[in-house]
Parts: structure tokens; C-alpha cells; sequence
């Protein structure tokens, strides 16, 4: 692997964003310390008490929540977040209403592998660009901005980074991944969870375990041998358990030898929390979850958008039946509160929507460092540099327009310079 390029300026750019100073949980008693977070007094709540332990804070909530309560936990609620979110900077992708009896905050979530989509954002290079550079401090530069802009839009969780294993050149989010190499896509994933951590906004890497084309998404079937699971496709989502810490693990669509991947138990279980001791929560993509009963065993903890399986009547019935027990709904609730208390989203204030008036200099540097990084010249026959050429031929759409992906990692930037624009403004006399 070669060294990332521009590392001088890297640093210092991720020094910049370092520099930004982060909501604090108050060490205050009583009500000064329930005036800092959006939880409440410790003497009336107990479980607001920020001396205990996560696990410890989730058993005293737990334990004053009603039934109907805790299944409204188990999905977020607003079914228009994503797809409005390219257009209004108001629309979260999703967000978690919370219970505001009992002092549980709301959670907003946004996309994020590529940048923020959520109103115009900072359009970062394409994440298979990031993984050309082969540079870990450049990937944690890229998790840092995206969760700095996702912090700046309100929200408390950014789905990203995507480090699915390209398998197929014609999948229509190979851009979205680090390309085919496992090694390479766990060496890139653990410090860009750990940059955007950093920022107070928790991660959810994705989208586990096999997700490897989007064409048929939602009835592809991947028949995987588990040598060949666990050395090609896994690695990447373990390293960022247990090497970055990160707060959440999205499932895919698709079934995996046979099981659908919201509620394959061998491998949210059964891999990802008794073998790899995961404790955060796991959500589903949209629309991914199939069985109210199959995805309560299997290991989904919150259904996106909004409950269409995880709702209160379904997931009573399943109760009811005995299909799914209480313990089983209840240990997908202490995921998500414990996650939430970790990661210190009741001891705060709601971040602020307010990226269009924040500076956003560190954002467009880090995206021009990132991607000087990531340009790679595969041979050079003497025709560069360039000898101050009459024309430059610059063919086909990306020359005038800014290309990006779809979905989840499209974003829409605040400005762009096309690569037709470019070359004619250096060109262009100063004034005078």
C-alpha cells in the first residue's frame, strides 16, 4: 500500500475540525445537572444519574417503561425523512420520537457515507476515492467531517460508513464502499468511525453481513460458504466493533443462505454479540425488516422508517402467541437506551440545525485534501505536465455537471466547480 498523499495538510485540517468544541455532559447534582441534559433530576430519575454505568441507567429506565412504551422504542417515526431529505434541510432520515415522560430524547438520524444528505452539505470525494489514498488518517479526516456537518443538522447518529465488499463491478453502490479488499475496507472503516465518534455523533457502519448488489435488492439471495464469510465479507464489520467501538451495525436486504438479514440470528446473535460482544443496538435499512416475530428473535432492535413490522399490534400478537417473549422485546430496548446513555445522548442539549451559518472552511478542505489524496497517475509516458497546451478536450456529461451516486450517499453540495469551469477560471486574467 502506498502513503496517502498531502498528509501535512490532512493533519492539519483534522486539527481544525479536533478544535471544534463538543456539547459536555454537566458533572453538576441534581437540578443543575438536569437543566445540562434533557433527562431530568437524578433525585425524581434515577436512571439520570450519569455515576452509573449504561448498562446500569438502561435497567432503572427499563423498569418504569410500560409495554406499549417500549414497543414505540423498537422503530423510528417518520416515514418522509429519507426521501425528503435530499431537498429540505429540515428532513432527518430518521428520527426516534422518544418518550418525553420518561426523559428519553428524541434521536435523529442522517445519511452519511459520501457527506450529509440532508439540504445542501459538503459533497466529499466518493468513499471508493478515500480507499485509492490507502491512508487511515485521511479516513478518519472523512468520518470527522461527515459527523462535524451531521452534528451541525440536528442529528445524533449518521449512517456510515458503508463497507460492504465489492463483489461485482456492476453493483450500483461500489462507489459507497472501499472497494473488494477486506483488509483494506477494516483498515479504512475503524478510524472513520473513530473521527466521527469523536464528533459526539454515534455510527452505524453498514449494511451487514452480505450486501453485495443493489439491482434486486430486496429478494437477492447470497449463498456464502463461512470460510469465505468470514474471511472476505466480516472483517470489516469486526474491526469496527471492536476496534473502533461503533454505536450501531445496520442490517441489509437480502437473505443470506436462506435467512433474511434483519433476522439472521447466526449472524446478529450469534457473530455480532456473542462472539464479538457487541453491545450497541442494531437497526434495519429501510423497508429491510420482513417477520415481526423472525426479526424480534433473529436481532433487529429498531425497525426504518417507522414500525411497518415493529408496530404495537404486530409485536403484541407475536407476544401474545408466544411467538416472541417479553424478555426478547425488552433486551432490544436495553440496547437502545444503553447505546444512547454511552454515547451521553440524554446528558445533553439537542444539537443545533445551523450548518448553513457554521464555517464551514475545515469541511472544503478536508474534501480538497481527501480527494488530492486519493488521484492516482497509473503511468506517465511524458505527456505530463502539461506544456501550456492551446485546448484541453473534456468529454462526455461529467465535464460540465458534478456526478455523484444515488441513494443514501447523494448529496447535495452547497457549490460546485465543474471540470469544464475549473480550467477556464485558472485561466482567466486577474483584474487590472
Amino acid at each position: 500500500m502506498r502513503p496517502g498523499r498531502g498528509l501535512p495538510a490532512a493533519v492539519a485540517v483534522a486539527s481544525a475540525l479536533a478544535l471544534t468544541p463538543l456539547p459536555a455532559a454537566a458533572s453538576a447534582p441534581g437540578e443543575a445537572r438536569a437543566a445540562a441534559g434533557r433527562c431530568g433530576d437524578p433525585a425524581r430519575r434515577p436512571w439520570c444519574d450519569t455515576a452509573l454505568t449504561p448498562d446500569r441507567r438502561a435497567a432503572l429506565l427499563l423498569a418504569r417503561m410500560t409495554g406499549d412504551e417500549k414497543i414505540s422504542m423498537l422503530a423510528s417515526d417518520d416515514p418522509l425523512g429519507g426521501p425528503l431529505g435530499g431537498f429540505s434541510e429540515n428532513a432527518h432520515a430518521d428520527t426516534a420520537a422518544g418518550i418525553d415522560r420518561l426523559g428519553v430524547p428524541p434521536v435523529r438520524m442522517a445519511d452519511g457515507p459520501a457527506g450529509v444528505r440532508q439540504g445542501r452539505a459538503t459533497a466529499l470525494p466518493a468513499p471508493i476515492a478515500l480507499a485509492a489514498a490507502f491512508d487511515p488518517r485521511a479516513a478518519r479526516l472523512y468520518g470527522g467531517t461527515v459527523a462535524w456537518e451531521a452534528r451541525h443538522r440536528g442529528n445524533d447518529l449518521v449512517f456510515g460508513p458503508t463497507v460492504d465488499v465489492l463483489r461485482t463491478p456492476r453493483n450500483g453502490r461500489t462507489f459507497e464502499g472501499f472497494g473488494e479488499d477486506p483488509y483494506l475496507s477494516a483498515t479504512l472503516g475503524v478510524p472513520w468511525i473513530q473521527g466521527a465518534q469523536a464528533q459526539g455523533v454515534m455510527t452505524s457502519v453498514k449494511h451487514m453481513a452480505v450486501y453485495a448488489q443493489e439491482t434486486d435488492r430486496l429478494s437477492l439471495g447470497m449463498n456464502v460458504d463461512p470460510r469465505t464469510l468470514r474471511e472476505i465479507y466480516l472483517p470489516p464489520f469486526e474491526a469496527a466493533v471492536k476496534d473502533a467501538g461503533t454505536a450501531t451495525v445496520m442490517c441489509g436486504f437480502g437473505r443470506l443462505n436462506g435467512r433474511w438479514a434483519c433476522q439472521d440470528g447466526a449472524v446478529l446473535n450469534g457473530i455480532l454479540r456473542s462472539e464479538w460482544g457487541f453491545t450497541g443496538f442494531v437497526p434495519s435499512d429501510h423497508t429491510a425488516a420482513q417477520d415481526a416475530a423472525g426479526a424480534a428473535n433473529g436481532g433487529l432492535d429498531m425497525e426504518l422508517p417507522f414500525g411497518m413490522k415493529y408496530n404495537g399490534l404486530l409485536l403484541k400478537l407475536a407476544v401474545a402467541q408466544k411467538k416472541v417473549t417479553q424478555a426478547a422485546i425488552d433486551g432490544h430496548v436495553r440496547n437502545i437506551l444503553r447505546t444512547m446513555f454511552r454515547f451521553g445522548v440524554f446528558d445533553r442539549q439537542a444539537y443545533p440545525n445551523d450548518l448553513s451559518g457554521a464555517d464551514r472552511t475545515a469541511s472544503r478542505n478536508a474534501a480538497r485534501v481527501i480527494e488530492e489524496g486519493a488521484i492516482t497517475l497509473l503511468k506517465n509516458d511524458g505527456v505530463l505536465p502539461l506544456q501550456a497546451p492551446r485546448s484541453i478536450a473534456l468529454i462526455g456529461r461529467a465535464a460540465r455537471q458534478s456526478p455523484s451516486g444515488f441513494g443514501s450517499a447523494k448529496v447535495v453540495p452547497f457549490a460546485t466547480v465543474s471540470a469544464q469551469d475549473g480550467p477556464r477560471a485558472a485561466r482567466a486574467p486577474g483584474p487590472g
